[in-house]
């Protein structure tokens, strides 16, 4: 966070901040990259790159057992320009991990 200033705007900077992501999520440090992509979504992208990393993000929460963090992910980067496979991915998540989710309270 303390070097959050010294990272690029604009696209270069958001392609470095989901590369960094990545690289915690693969060492398991599942909450920082969650934060990474947390930030991303909610302040620094839109269209496409908003809902890609948003299904990101909402992969990482599940990995990570955090079932409603996850459909909030998802609903928080819902976008309409999504091309058509994207979008019916995104639903198959959300239909997928609700399921999920229900079974977590049940449980």
């Amino acid at each position: 966070d303390s070097f959050r200033e010294l990272t690029p705007s604009g696209a270069k900077g958001d392609a470095l901040i989901r590369n960094l992501a990545d690289r915690v999520a693969a060492i398991d440090l599942l909450d920082r990259a969650a934060e990474l992509l947390d930030d991303l979504v909610k302040n620094r992208l839109q269209g496409n790159a908003k809902g890609e990393a948003g299904m990101r993000l909402a992969s990482i929460r599940l990995q990570n057992n955090q079932v409603l963090q996850a459909l909030q992910a998802l609903d928080a980067s819902r976008v309409e320009t999504l091309p058509a496979p994207v979008r019916r991915e995104r639903a198959r998540d959300v239909v997928r991990r609700g399921g999920a989710a229900g079974d977590a309270r049940a449980g």
